[in-house]
């Protein structure tokens, strides 16, 4: 036994110690700390950091504490609280002689306070409705454990608590004004006396320093009581604080005074609570309200009277709108906050409202009366009494309720007392536009006044809103970022807006813009939407434009230049995760400001916007001109990438007019400024975000009626850097062939970024169509099949430096054909000439009959081989044709290596297009310098004229001096100084006299 008891002895002794030692474990500091921070750490919700914690028999100390809520941050250097602890943690007895803090730091510059929505707040009572048989579907009511049972049951403490003396002293930072550092506050709470039966104060001290913020404080003093009477150790009675701020500054230099009382109190039968807020001598607002014990509503009543000038000096720098507020009335609620009812009149006079909301910087003073008595629960509405005013100063518009309804905005039914009557109504007269302005910003309305009447209306468990004779509004002026968009605008409109259980949809009919008494457009518009989270928004649009009148608003004048037209289109719209829009549209009546009249288009368009972002598309255009119709179109898919949309699209056409094309986008005119301004620095393709392919689909492209090309084929391929032609080919005319390849590319470190080369093949290519689409009246000036081989480059900061700077080598050959840009008919010059030339000729015939002095070309004279060669000359029939063309840096064409073979001619030589950037190709200024060799007949008439030198070459020619040069363009060649040197030829003697006195044989 004796052992048996040393062993227990031992045993007890050995968990005495082990608990001994846990114990002075448990009063050291790393493991008082260790367990603070893993209780903070279970509190997820409140970021908490914590360097050290000591706890003692009588005291708390606790250094380096951040704790972070919803944004705003306490940084706590030192907190050391002096009561028995072992008592607080076994008996809840929580006797706080001393609670010190110094040093510590509130900053409230980020602080968000979290906005929950209770049970409470989903109640719906049943009894809440004004027809009874029309109730939404019933809610569960919560229970009364989630009802507002007062403010000290919710200040009941889960320790007996008792608090003689406290010292707390720091800083609270807050944010300021717009533009202004935040404010810091040096705060100081100081008192105690806190215990059952007692009533505790403490003393508060705030002050800031304001002299920076260059307002017209420059301190600004917090100072009170805050009270808390105890009922018992745990619950308390009553609270209160009186608090008196005072501001100093320049512009208040006796200091202003602003003071606010707060209490809640128990009384016999509940809890009264109690707001004032107040200046000397005038009581600015006013908040009483009482809870009935064991009741399920509370209410009370409220009074304002104040001004900006009242609470500006306090406001820590923030800019006010000048007001003046006067009203009173009251509020009720039950404790579960479910139903809200409140009712009072108040009148509002405002101006400054820039300062709060800076597009309404045009408002200036206002005048606001209101009288209501409204109830709010859940998502139904109650409408028992309402009416708005606005004057400014005369009436502008007025809101008036014309019976009690209620309006449930989740389900959108409506239930009303009467169900003929009508519900509200919305007077507006001369209503400034700059008021709305908020609703459509960035865009800024200005000038114009609105006018008008709408009216809602209950309809089948709905409302419905209707403008009675229409909305007015004249003299409306639009602009964006100070650049006018369009002025002296007359709308009117007719509104119908429905919203119900269904669905909602709303029409906006015959909207009319005019200006200056011409219809610039007219809007048809239908919309509306099934209830239903899967259900698409529906709409209609027809629109109608006058393009004239609209050409003329600043957004779109010098842009295009018609002097009449007209725009039509009917749009069908269909939104949700797959959206669709299709409809058809026209131009019509075009005529350029010249009176040129254009081709009407009329097309279609059909789109789909799938849930994945792919676009789906077809463009198809129909361009009448007279008799000639074209019908260009494009259709294909983008489908969203990374960067932007991948195309696969097709260009396609039965038949295409590009004289269509060229009239149409000759309308588009360059404004002088535009032109006359550097162009914008770019770093990227007009192409950027989009990759792909567009596939070339059109079976006849014409340049008027003579020039065709067919089945034209091919694709351009989009890449990041460059547009890609790859094999585009096609049909010329009846024989001939097309093909084309290159690429235009984009090197943003250039200084001229875009680059474009490209190779263009042609065989059998017909020039006489091409000199017939320029001119149809006269015959093509070279007539011939060519083959045509050439390479082009240009580089340029913009599409239309590109196209201007386009230069490169053209080869053209040809094996048949004629050439007539050397036609010299002077028979309109010297007519006396002619006349020679005729008798000459007689006489000659005559002469040959007789065998007298017969010549062996049988030529009668210098007029007739002038006539005879004249012809040679205007129709030359070549065998071969060869000419190189080079465009140079300066934009000339130049003309090279220019040869001519015909059966008893040779031309050859070089010229020159130059380059007028008003002019196209063919109208260029010509200059070409052709030297001519002949044989034959052609030698024959030159050498009678003395125009043929004597030496001949290897094949019989001989050169021509005749000169031989070619001014005017290409379409209307000038060949003046041959023309001349002919006539001179022709004048010179050896004309009919000569023969007839070879006749008479002198």
């Amino acid at each position: 036994m004796k052992a048996g008891l040393k062993k227990l002895v031992w045993v007890l002794g050995g968990l005495c110690s082990a608990l001994l030692i846990l114990l002075v474990l448990a009063m050291t500091s790393p493991v008082q700390t260790w367990v603070a921070r893993k209780i903070l750490a279970n509190q997820p919700e409140l970021g908490a950091e914590i360097g050290q914690v000591r706890v003692g028999w009588h005291q708390l100390n606790l250094e380096q504490g951040k704790f972070e809520l919803s944004g705003a941050v306490l940084t706590l250097p030192q907190l050391q609280a002096d009561f028995p602890v072992v008592a607080a943690a076994w008996k809840h007895e929580v006797a706080i002689t001393k609670l010190v803090a110094r040093g510590w730091t509130l900053d409230l510059t980020r602080y968000t306070p979290k906005v929950t929505k209770t049970a409470a707040n989903a109640a719906h009572r049943a009894d809440f409705s004004l027809i009874s048989t029309a109730h939404a579907a019933a809610v569960p009511v919560p229970s009364l454990s989630d009802a507002f049972a007062g403010v000290f049951a919710q200040l009941e403490l889960p320790v007996d608590l008792s608090l003689d003396g406290a010292i707390l002293e720091g800083e609270v930072i807050v944010p300021a004004g717009p533009g202004n550092k935040p404010v810091t506050l040096r705060v100081s709470l100081l008192g105690g006396g806190l215990q059952a039966g007692h009533n505790g104060v403490f003393n508060i001290d705030a002050q800031t320093d304001l002299t920076g913020m260059g307002g017209p404080v420059d301190r600004l003093k917090v100072g009170g009581t805050v009270s808390a009477l105890m009922d018992s150790p745990r619950t308390f009675a009553k609270f209160s604080a009186d608090l008196n701020s005072q501001a100093v500054g320049g512009a208040f230099p006796q200091g202003v005074q602003l003071s606010a009382e707060l209490s809640a109190a128990k009384i016999n039968g509940g809890e009264d609570y109690a707001l004032t807020l107040q200046t000397v001598g005038k009581r600015l607002l006013d908040v009483q309200a009482n809870l009935p014990e064991n009741a399920s509503r509370f209410g009370g009543v409220w009074r304002v009277d104040m001004r900006d000038t009242d609470v500006a000096p306090f406001v820590l720098g923030r800019s006010l709108p000048t007001f003046e507020a006067v009203g009173a009335g009251m509020f009720e609620t039950d404790t579960l906050f479910a139903e809200i009812h409140t009712a009072g009149r108040i009148k509002t006079t405002l101006d400054r409202l820039e300062v709060v909301i800076p597009s309404l910087a045009e408002v200036g003073a206002v005048t606001l009366f209101s009288e209501f008595d409204l109830t709010q629960m859940d998502a139904v509405s109650r409408v028992d009494k309402l009416k708005i005013d606005i004057n400014h100063p005369q009436p502008v518009l007025g809101i008036a309720a014309l019976q009690a309804f209620e309006f449930n905005l989740a389900s959108g039914e409506m239930k009303v007392a009467d169900p003929t009557a009508d519900l509200l109504a919305v007077e507006v007269q001369d209503l400034p536009v700059e008021w709305v302005g908020p609703l459509v910003d960035p865009v800024a309305l200005q000038q114009g006044r609105i006018n008008g009447r709408l009216v809602a209306s209950a309809r089948d468990g709905g409302v419905e809103v209707h403008t009675v004779e229409g909305l007015r509004i004249g003299n409306l002026s639009v602009s964006h970022e100070g650049q006018a968009l369009a002025e002296a605008l007359d709308l009117t409109l007719c509104l119908l807006a429905e919203y119900g259980p269904s669905g909602w949809q709303v029409a906006l009919d015959n909207l009319k813009v005019d200006s200056a008494g011409a219809n610039i457009a007219t809007l048809k518009l239908k919309a509306g939407q099934l209830i239903g989270s899967d259900q698409p928004i529906k709409a209609s649009v027809s629109l109608q434009v006058g393009l004239v009148p609209l050409l003329r608003q600043p957004i779109l004048r010098d842009e295009v230049a018609v002097s009449k037209g007209k725009f039509a289109a009917d749009i069908l719209l269909t939104l949700s995760e797959a959206s669709e829009v299709q409809g058809e549209f026209s131009l019509s009546e075009l005529a350029d400001v010249a009176g040129t009249v254009l081709p009407n288009i009329a097309g279609s368009i059909q789109a789909g916007l799938g849930a994945n972002g792919e676009i789906a598309f077809n463009l198809p255009l129909q361009m009448t001109m007279g008799p000639r119709v074209s019908d260009p179109g494009i259709k294909g898919t983008l489908t969203p990438q990374a960067a932007g949309y991948h195309l696969a699209g097709q260009l396609n056409g039965k038949k295409i007019y590009l004289s269509d094309m060229q009239l149409l986008a000759g309308l588009a005119a360059v404004p002088t400024t535009l032109k006359e301004a550097a162009a914008p620095e770019v770093d990227a393709p007009f192409w950027a975000g989009l990759s792909g392919v567009i596939d070339l689909a059109i079976t006849q492209l014409h340049y008027d009626e003579y020039f065709e090309l067919k089945d034209v084929a091919g694709a351009v391929r989009i890449n990041e850097g460059a547009l890609t032609l790859d094999n585009v080919h096609a049909g010329i005319g009846n024989q001939g062939a097309m093909k084309l390849d290159g690429a235009l590319t984009y090197v943003p470190e250039m200084k001229t970024p875009y680059a474009l080369r490209t190779e263009l093949a042609a065989r059998e290519f017909d020039s006489a169509p091409f000199f017939k689409a320029y001119n149809a009246r006269n015959p093509a000036q070279i007539d011939g099949r060519f083959n045509l081989n050439s390479t082009l480059t240009s580089q340029g900061r913009d599409l239309e430096k590109l196209a201007a700077n386009i230069g490169g080598d053209v080869k053209l050959t040809s094996t048949a054909g004629v050439f007539r840009l050397l036609s010299a008919n002077v028979s309109n010059q010297v007519e006396h000439v002619g006349k020679v030339a005729a008798v000459g000729a007689f006489l000659g015939n005559v002469v040959g009959a007789l065998g007298i002095n017969k010549d062996v070309t049988g030529l009668a004279s210098k007029a007739q081989a002038v006539a005879e060669l004249s012809q040679l000359l205007t129709a030359i029939k070549y065998d071969q044709l060869n000419v190189a063309v080079n465009r140079d840096a300066d934009l000339n064409t130049n003309l090279r290596e220019f040869a001519l073979i015909a059966p008893e001619m040779r031309l050859s030589g070089d010229g020159q297009l130059r380059y007028q950037d008003d002019l196209d190709f063919m109208n260029q200024p010509l200059n070409l310098a052709l030297e001519m060799k002949a044989r034959g007949r052609t030698a024959d008439v030159l050498r009678y004229l003395n125009l043929l030198a004597t030496e001949k070459d290897d094949l019989g020619y001989a050169v021509c001096t005749l000169p031989l040069r070619v001014t005017g363009t290409l379409l209307k060649p000038d060949t003046s100084e041959l023309k001349n040197a002919l006539v001179k030829v022709a004048m010179e003697s050896g004309g009919a006299s000569d023969l007839l006195n070879r006749l008479l044989g002198k």
